[in-house]
């Protein structure tokens, strides 16, 4: 006789693997495709000589209009981690022709634009907020560290811009991307052990398998939120648009937010979770009783970019 919670147990992790695996194949096809805009924007704009001097070949980059003479960086960092990967060793590139004479901001603008980012998108966090961030993927999953006692993957950090573009980083290439996305939600420059600024790195997403802010004012339980339950709000569901409805719950975990989840979504029994600032019931729907998650809306942050007092 089969058993049955076995074969179940089974099935299930296997569907757990088989929509882990879907929502990777998800998330790489969407860096392809943003990456494959970039690198059309960049070749649009000319391109930019540059020489390995260990090999002595050359390339060209695209990218020559794009910022002046940090136009071409981000096309520099892909070629760099591509030698690197071909030929095992660090390449020495260096760029042989000049730059054209471009107006910098201008030309970040237009490129946001073409990408459809805008700078003012909504973020959990602000400029000069202090953060842990993370740049090493191994502290992705449980448990989130290295398996070495003592040994920590996080780094702390203040955010010194929103939306950084990709090219406005020289350092890309000693991250283990495999693929580089053109923008990144924070450039946050590192504090070493006593308290000077140091190197600039990106963060890779705005979340908080990622990056945690320090502050009180982000941490779970803090009694400072803007709402209460059963405040009327409207909550952003998407660029520049937004949904009305009421707050439920306050400081909630959500499924595969942050820590003290799988990949799957399951919870990890007794880790601590992650939290929410709010769960907001749409206008409509039932406010109270039991409730699914996909009947909520949960709001990440607590600013006027994810959440505002109704109109």
């Amino acid at each position: 006789m089969p058993n049955h919670k076995k074969v179940k147990a089974e099935r299930d992790r296997a569907a757990a693997a088989a929509e882990r695996h879907r929502r990777e194949r998800e998330a790489r096809a969407s860096v392809e495709e943003r990456q494959r805009r970039m690198t059309e924007m960049l070749r649009e704009r000319g391109g930019r000589t540059v020489l390995d001097r260990e090999s002595g070949r050359s390339f060209t980059v695209g990218g020559a209009g794009v910022s002046g003479a940090s136009g071409a960086e981000m096309a520099l960092n892909l070629l760099r981690m591509r030698l690197q990967a071909e030929g095992g060793r660090e390449p020495s590139l260096v760029f042989q022709d000049a730059p054209r004479d471009r107006d910098e901001d201008d030309e970040d603008e237009l490129m946001r634009n073409q990408l459809g980012i805008s700078q003012d998108a909504a973020t959990r966090y602000e400029v000069g907020d202090e953060v842990d961030f993370i740049r090493d993927g191994r502290a992705l999953g449980p448990p989130y560290e290295s398996e070495r006692p003592g040994e920590s993957y996080w780094m702390r950090g203040i955010i010194i811009k929103k939306w950084a573009l990709a090219k406005e980083f020289d350092n890309l290439h000693r991250l283990p991307l495999r693929e580089v996305p053109p923008v990144f939600p924070y450039a946050v420059r590192v504090l070493d052990e006593d308290g000077e600024h140091g190197e600039v790195w990106p963060v890779l997403r705005d979340d908080p398998d990622h990056c945690r802010a320090t502050a009180a004012k982000y941490q779970t339980g803090y009694e400072g939120l803007r709402f209460k339950v059963g405040d009327a709000v409207e909550c952003a569901i998407g660029p520049n648009e937004w949904m009305r409805g009421t707050v439920r719950e306050l400081h909630k975990p959500y499924p595969a937010w942050g820590h003290g989840w799988y990949a799957d979504g399951k919870s990890i029994a007794g880790a601590t979770k992650d939290t929410v600032p709010y769960f907001v019931t749409p206008h409509g729907k039932e406010l109270h009783g039991a409730y699914e998650y996909e009947d909520i809306i949960m709001v990440p942050a607590d600013n006027d970019g994810y959440v505002r007092a109704a109109r």
